[in-house]
């Protein structure tokens, strides 16, 4: 009997609140001094926790009031005038954490639960396949801390409090729920474009203005990085001129040294032969007055040779000390280039992460969702790898792009014909085919269109998975029927495999397409040859 084997196939990318240090950027657009500007902060903080929508706007709010000498009592005021009350209608934000909590919620129990949370009489764990929590998490009311949810700052504590639960949870909730239920497709459908398109209209429009500004400053701050590396670049290029005409000074000033030290030898040479010559004059006693001025000319001649040798060397000396100096700048310079091109090769990191956070939000600004989502990954991909290059600021807004990137994608289109759910779905290989499994015991085709091609019937119970062979010629399914069952791509059944003894749960064709695996509830994998 052949094993089963674990695939890890993915990771999942948790997306954080901004912690104080992340945050401080924010703190320099406050216009005040920098002690004041990060107690306001922490302030600001202690409401939104770094969420990172409600910090700036939050943020933004404050620095309207053009104040100086800020109290924690002014920022709750702000606080008050900007989220709470009636305010509190007029935020996007809001918004759409009120819709999501009732009227885009899935189950009654949303409420619920999140009233659980708030209170806090007992820690309420985060379960990944529970419905109600996914969608709690989704809103963005509540998020997980130590596998424990918690109300994720205390504007949304404020704003969703106990008078707000007791107005929308109804006393018989689940009765409203049988009644609503066989229309709620359509009320939902028609709040989420209604409620979606008011509010997102203004903000793409408010966000493309801002993406504008600051990818013409991006594209400012890129040239200056690059006539910075190119000024870096030429100051290391006169270091290393000005290293090497150190280098050639030195040299001379060796050679003036030597010449130095055999003039002094000359000189010594002639200083030994005077004193011979006027020996030699003594002792014959002949030319004496001719021998001593010989020997004074000579002695003459010795003492200036010296003085020369002596200027000589003091000026090796002194062009030595000039080398030494010039070399010594000139390392200086080198280093100097260098901190230069490195700081120059961060501002050009810096400016390419800002004008890909803004390519990203330009592409979300223009419904590119699925181009704005895989650039959104990329960015997160390379800040990783740039971790210590990247400055906070810069880093502030790559994360802000890739939550608003990961949180804005939207749905595109809607495939509806299905009597249940839909348990499976997945493209052909060329693309143009989409295939859906359901519980109604059906596998339906259709176009990237919408459009319904083909309905396959044969199963006798809910259809848990569907596959595509490589070449797209063979449809493969696995249904509670315990059976896997092969279709042309015409919709005709071919075969129906029998073995296993329980729920058949998925089904899939080998790279090559020549063997099909299947997996059931009865803990067996079983392989078969695809054709």
């Amino acid at each position: 009997m052949p094993s089963a084997h674990h695939i890890n196939i993915g990771q999942r990318v948790d997306l954080t609140d901004f912690t104080f240090e992340e945050a401080l950027p924010l703190a320099e657009g406050l216009k005040l001094i920098a002690d004041e500007a990060q107690q306001v902060l922490r302030w600001v903080l202690n409401w939104t926790n770094g969420h990172p929508y409600l910090t700036q706007r939050l943020c933004r709010a404050i620095t309207e009031q053009g104040k100086n000498g800020w109290s924690k009592a002014d920022v709750d005021r702000v606080v008050r005038n900007t989220f709470l009350g009636a305010m509190s209608e007029q935020d996007n934000n809001l918004q759409f954490v009120r819709d999501m909590l009732t009227k885009r919620s899935p189950d009654s129990e949303v409420l619920t639960t999140y009233r659980e949370i708030r209170l806090g009489k007992r820690p309420v764990v985060d379960e990944e396949q529970s419905i109600v929590k996914s969608h709690l998490k989704l809103s963005g009311v509540v998020r997980r801390e130590q596998n424990v949810l918690q109300v994720r700052n205390q504007i949304y504590r404020q704003v969703f409090d106990r008078k707000w639960l007791n107005q929308h949870l109804p006393f018989n909730l689940r009765d409203r729920w049988e009644q609503l239920k066989p229309a709620l497709p359509y009320v939902v459908g028609l709040l989420i474009f209604s409620g979606l398109m008011t509010g997102v209209a203004v903000y793409v429009n408010e966000q493309r203005l801002i993406a504008q500004d600051a990818q013409q400053e991006a594209d400012k701050q890129r040239q200056i990085a690059e006539q910075q590396r190119n000024e870096a670049q030429r100051q290391a290029d006169n270091a290393r001129q000005q290293q090497q005409m150190a280098e050639k000074q030195r040299l001379e000033a060796d050679k003036q040294k030597r010449f130095a030290q055999q003039q002094q030898q000359r000189a010594e040479k002639g200083e030994a032969q005077a004193k011979t010559a006027q020996q030699l004059a003594e002792e014959r006693g002949e030319g004496l007055k001719v021998a001593l001025k010989n020997a004074k000319a000579a002695k003459d001649a010795e003492a200036e040779q010296r003085q020369l040798a002596e200027e000589g060397k003091r000026q090796a000396e002194k062009n030595l000390q000039e080398a030494n100096k010039q070399r010594n700048i000139a390392q200086a310079q080198t280093q100097q280039a260098v901190a230069a091109k490195a700081d120059a090769e961060k501002r050009r990191v810096n400016a390419e992460i800002i004008a890909e956070s803004l390519k990203s939000q330009n592409l979300l600004a223009s419904n590119l969702e699925l181009d704005a989502l895989i650039a959104g990954l990329k960015l997160g991909k390379r800040l990783q790898k740039l971790d210590k290059n990247v400055e906070a600021d810069t880093r502030a807004l790559a994360v802000a792009t890739l939550q608003q990137v990961v949180y804005g994608v939207r749905e595109r289109n809607r495939l509806e014909g299905h009597s249940f759910w839909v348990m499976s779905v997945v493209f052909s290989p060329d693309g143009k085919t989409i295939a859906t499994a359901s519980d109604d015991n059906a596998v339906k085709l259709w176009n990237l269109s919408g459009q319904e091609l083909q309905t396959l019937k044969g199963h006798s119970s809910r259809v848990n998975s569907v596959a595509f062979s490589p070449d797209g010629k063979t449809i493969a399914t696995a249904s509670d029927d315990k059976t896997v069952k092969l279709w042309n791509s015409s919709g005709q059944e071919l075969q129906t495999l029998k073995g296993h003894s329980n729920l058949v749960n998925s089904v899939a064709f080998s790279p090559d397409g020549e063997i099909i695996a299947s997996a059931s509830s009865d803990t067996n994998l079983n392989w078969r040859q695809g054709r």
